[in-house]
Parts: C-alpha cells; structure tokens; sequence
C-alpha cells in the first residue's frame, strides 16, 4: 500500500495563531503515516475579508494557493476552516465559470502558474 501524501496549506492561523494546531496535526500525520509536504510559498486566503473588497482578486489568491499543490501533483488540505470555505468557494467557481477560470488564469500566467482543477 502506497502511502498517502498531501499539500498543507498551513494559512496564517495555523503558523501564527495556532502553532499547537500546526504541530499537533504533523505529529498525528505522521503516526498514521502521512506524508505531509507544508506549502511554504502559500499566502493567506483572504480570511473572509478580502472578497467583501474584491471578490475577483480573492479567486486569484486561492487559485494561487490551490496551483502550488497541482504542480505538486498533490492533494491540498488546511487545518483552518476558513481557508478550506475560501479554497472551496474558490475551486467551486473556478470549476463551474470557465469565463472566470480564463481571467484568473490570465493573472496566475503573470508569476508562472495555471489553475487546472483537477485536484
């Protein structure tokens, strides 16, 4: 059996609020044999804020955060819940607006990322 492995999109709690959190779910992921790879370049999500100001540039932030996991070819997980409403809201939109994802995708090509989706 192969071993699980997954993104960790840490979001600013679990860095900076939290720390406990973040060091207690790498100590159980790694009792059960999960292999955990922390998105080091990921940024915050927005945190519920960002879209009340600018839905769109909040999409490019998540898709953002979402990218550096396919290039990974991993599955993204966050312990925050409110980096997994944002990445979701994000990924729903994305996934259902090929509109959107053009114009999103059209901003990711200024650092050299696509969002394709399909984690």
């Amino acid at each position: 059996m192969s071993q699980l492995h997954y993104a960790l999109f840490t979001g600013c709690t679990a860095k900076q609020s939290t720390p406990e959190l973040l060091s207690s779910t790498l100590a159980v992921a790694d009792k059960l044999g999960i292999k955990i790879t922390i998105l080091e370049e990921a940024s915050c999500c927005g945190a519920s804020h960002l879209q009340d100001f600018d839905e769109f540039l909040a999409h490019v932030l998540n898709a953002r955060n979402i990218c550096y996991a396919e290039k990974l070819g991993l599955t993204m997980i966050t312990i925050c819940n409110t980096c997994q409403l944002n990445s979701a809201m994000t990924k729903h939109a994305l996934d259902t607006d090929p509109a959107l994802k053009a114009r999103v995708n059209e901003k990711l090509a200024e650092v050299g990322l696509e969002y394709k989706g399909y984690l």
